[in-house]
């Protein structure tokens, strides 16, 4: 039932979305703004592979996430994944999300608030929420700094508080492609015993449309979540590959 309802919802939104937008994305992925301009739809879809190998125990689960952002003004933005799939080890529906972004501040630097919530669809799974700043600060032409200070709140018996301060470099090498380095620092349950520094690059295209406008990202991207543990055993640092995210995926701009 909630899985129909989720999806009526989503039908709803959509014949709710103008016919065109005002204004495209532009192609060069490094001068994308903080929320997309108004009436922009953008249809995403993206593969991940997360695994676990340390020679002892190899796991892996693979998920597919598909979804849309609308921009109902040049400041406010919404994002549903809708349709959240485990693929292996077993076939099964996810948990589904919703997203809001708000740019309060453009300037040299922008800043928003993005709150969001995922629905707790598969069993043994909790009501989480996610509230937090983003911020960009464009660096030269071709290069941009996305940032943020993000907390997580999963309502589980007993609440727990994540915190993450995530960092992306962008930089496009030509017009059409780029590429990106992410990092930043994250803390599980607010414990600083657990500070850990994620590390992940990635690279994509982006294919124009008959306006000039951006009309189709793909992308690929390889992690380490977990990459370096701060403050490990008798506080030495230490590194960890074990853990990775392989992800591919695409966005298209439908207006």
């Amino acid at each position: 039932m909630r899985k129909t309802s989720l999806f009526a919802l989503f039908a709803l939104f959509a014949m709710a979305i103008p016919a065109t937008a005002q204004a495209g994305e532009p192609v060069e992925f490094s001068e994308r703004p903080l929320t997309y301009h108004e009436g922009t739809l953008a249809l995403d879809a993206g593969l991940a592979i997360v695994g676990l190998d340390n020679g002892l125990v190899d796991l892996s689960t693979t998920a597919l996430a598909v979804g849309a952002t609308y921009a109902f003004t040049d400041d406010l933005q919404l994002n549903a994944v809708v349709l959240p799939l485990l693929l292996d080890p077993e076939v099964d529906y996810g948990n589904p999300s919703i997203t809001a972004r708000y740019r309060f501040l453009k300037s040299a630097v922008e800043l928003g608030a993005e709150v969001g919530v995922t629905i707790p669809v598969q069993d043994s799974t909790d009501l989480s929420l996610d509230a937090g700043l983003r911020g960009l600060l464009g660096l030269t032409d071709n290069t941009s700094l996305w940032f943020g200070l993000m907390f997580n709140i999963v309502m589980a018996d007993e609440t727990v508080t994540n915190m993450a301060i995530p960092v992306q470099f962008r930089m496009n090498l030509a017009p059409s492609f780029f590429w990106y380095a992410g990092s930043g620092l994250s803390v599980a349950d607010m414990d600083f015993d657990t500070l850990t520094l994620p590390l992940g690059v990635g690279i994509g295209y982006t294919l124009a449309g008959p306006t000039g406008d951006a009309m189709l990202d793909i992308y690929a991207g390889y992690a380490f979540p977990g990459f370096l543990y701060l403050g490990g055993a008798e506080g030495v640092d230490t590194v960890n590959t074990d853990h990775y995210a392989f992800t591919v995926g695409a966005t298209f701009f439908a207006l």
